[in-house]
């Protein structure tokens, strides 16, 4: 391939968490693990923030949507995550 193609790559850097950014972390650990979350929203995307889910459902965009409108936060910048159904993982 000519030198004229050739794609300059910066390095990928590495960067501490900002709060924010450790607190999602903390609540989307909290929500894969705690109990309660665990037995009320199987097959369904969760929001947590601050340790409480504030939106959840089957539609990611549906659920994302409600969580900006009662959280007043970019839904870009909300965590959420999905929980399995355990039954779903067992062997036919």
């Amino acid at each position: 391939m000519p030198s004229s193609y050739a794609v300059e790559r910066k390095a990928a850097g590495i960067y501490a968490l900002t709060a924010e950014e450790r607190q999602q972390e903390e609540d989307v650990r909290w929500a894969l693990h705690d109990p309660n979350v665990l037995a009320n929203y199987v097959g369904e995307f969760v929001v947590p923030v601050d340790r409480r889910i504030v939106a959840h459902g089957q539609d990611i965009e549906s659920v994302l949507t409600e969580a900006a409108r009662l959280t007043g936060r970019n839904p870009e910048r909300l965590p959420i995550c999905g929980i399995d159904d355990p039954l779903l993982d067992l062997p036919h």
